[in-house]
């Protein structure tokens, strides 16, 4: 059987807090932080001012003046600052093992990487958290909403191959970004008076440092287990002229739940990327009724979109460590799923 791989710690920055612990008393709590932008030039097809779950600037450290290639105003430029953040939180945890780990991201747009440069952006990260990366090592997935869910998933693969980590995997987005907000906006996907079925637009940084079981034991208390990966892909997805049919998240499910032990089950917890638009609504009612067997009567659905805005690429790895610091002994086992626009479909499993 193949040595479990655990949770380590978070590094979280959201619109509702500035690391995982307050980012989760938020969510349960219900508070929002979506909210006006006040560029003012920032208007939306309804005339009124774009709104999402945006971090006021002064929450965001200022770019470091080692990073290269990158302005401060750019979408490259913010979402360093966010992951930089982020990434400093799990310093304590490297340090004083001397550490020095490899990092696979995932991120939600082309642009966020300065010049087209996987090996720039992670470089820059370095630079902007001050913590030293094992850069030959690591990897940035291509865009999209589930990649960084899908780059928890790669971590998992890379431990279970026999890599003796620890690794750190996540995902960076943000949605502010003029350009981003006018394709969406004129694409009818954001949520104002003129389309109600729409998404808040969000922002955040979510990373998540994973080892094998046993390899670092004594070192740190894991907060949980991570089980079960499973991916697929939508033909039915947003750009495409076929209908959804749910058969992808679908099938993603079937194989996430199948490879957990039964005696873990059933799933009394499922964290999602649902971010208001009914397609991924209508998506998840088929995946979960195709997968009733594996979930408890009383299933809990969290979706956090609500509070924070849609994180993009961040959501899958911010929601796991949601799940982990969620987990009661009622919902031992939560299911985390998330969905790319282009098609790709991610899911896992968080246990005590």
């Amino acid at each position: 059987m193949d040595e479990p791989v655990v949770l380590i710690g978070f590094g979280v920055v959201t619109p509702v807090g500035l690391s995982a612990q307050q980012t989760a008393t938020s969510v349960r709590a219900g508070v929002s932080r979506v909210r006006e932008v006040s560029e003012a030039d920032w208007c939306g097809r309804d005339g009124n001012p774009y709104r999402g779950g945006f971090l006021p600037a002064a929450y965001l450290d200022p770019l470091h003046g080692k990073t290269r290639g990158v302005e401060a105003e750019s979408l490259a430029g913010r979402t360093l600052r966010l992951g930089g953040a982020a990434l400093r939180q799990l310093e304590p945890l490297l340090a004083p093992h001397g550490i020095t780990p490899a990092v696979i991201l995932g991120i939600g747009a082309a642009h966020q990487q300065p010049d087209g440069s996987p090996k720039r952006l992670l470089d820059n990260l370095m630079r902007q958290a001050q913590v030293r990366l094992r850069l030959a090592d690591s990897e940035v997935l291509p865009p999209g909403r589930a990649s960084g869910l899908l780059a928890v998933q790669r971590a998992m693969q890379r431990l279970h191959a026999g890599e003796p980590g620890p690794i750190i995997a996540g995902g960076l987005d943000s949605y502010f970004d003029f350009g981003r907000l006018v394709d969406l906006d004129f694409d009818r996907r954001l949520l104002n008076d003129l389309n109600t079925d729409g998404f808040l637009p969000g922002e955040a940084a979510a990373l998540i440092l994973l080892a094998r079981g046993t390899a670092w034991r004594g070192r740190w208390e894991p907060r949980g287990v991570v089980l079960g990966p499973g991916a697929g892909f939508e033909r039915g997805h947003l750009g495409s002229t076929e209908p959804l049919r749910g058969d992808g998240l679908s099938a993603t499910l079937a194989a996430t739940l199948e490879a957990v032990p039964a005696d873990r089950l059933p799933c009394g917890a499922v964290y999602a990327n649902l971010n208001g638009e009914s397609l991924g609504a209508k998506e998840w009612g088929v995946a979960q009724l195709r997968n009733r067997r594996f979930f408890a009567p009383d299933v809990r659905l969290v979706h956090p979109a609500e509070y924070t805005g849609d994180a993009g690429a961040a959501m899958g790895p911010l929601l796991v460590a949601l799940a982990a610091l969620g987990l009661t002994e009622r919902s031992g086992l939560a299911l985390v799923w998330c969905s790319s626009d282009g098609g790709e479909r991610a899911a896992l499993c968080v246990a005590r």
